[in-house]
């Protein structure tokens, strides 16, 4: 799978081909967006997406592609659809490893657990051979 930030990059360089990304272009775009153009809106989703010239915020990101698609902006929706794609992703990673060190930890608590049975065997094994 494509990773996110990859994606948005190729999007960024379909929407502005190889021009630089600077604060006048961003608030051209800002103000387009406000005036409710879905194209702009989709592209402030990209900056926030990649975090270009802003801080890398998702929720932004998300935001602006929402507007976009709701307009039917088909980049934005397929955009928008990246986005919770990925964000399923990463739960599912996050509920995979919580698992994991649940398992791990449980694995740990018996170990743990023979560790003292075996020290509380080696204490009386002791204690046979001083009677001795």
């Amino acid at each position: 799978m494509i990773k996110k930030s990859a994606l948005a990059f190729g999007f960024f360089l379909m929407f502005f081909g190889t021009a630089q990304a600077d604060s006048l272009t961003f608030q051209r775009i800002q103000r387009e967006a406000a005036g409710g153009s879905a194209e702009a809106e989709n592209k402030l989703g990209v900056y926030y997406a990649i975090g270009l010239g802003v801080t890398q915020d998702d929720y932004e990101a998300v935001t602006w592609y929402r507007l976009a698609a709701e307009q039917g902006y088909a980049e934005a929706q397929f955009n928008l659809e990246e986005m919770y794609e990925e964000r399923n992703r990463l739960r599912r990673d996050v509920g995979y490893w919580k698992a994991e060190c649940a398992r791990v930890e449980e694995a740990e608590r018996a170990l743990i657990e023979r560790k003292k049975e075996l020290e509380g065997q080696l204490a009386e094994k002791r204690k046979e051979l001083e009677k001795r």
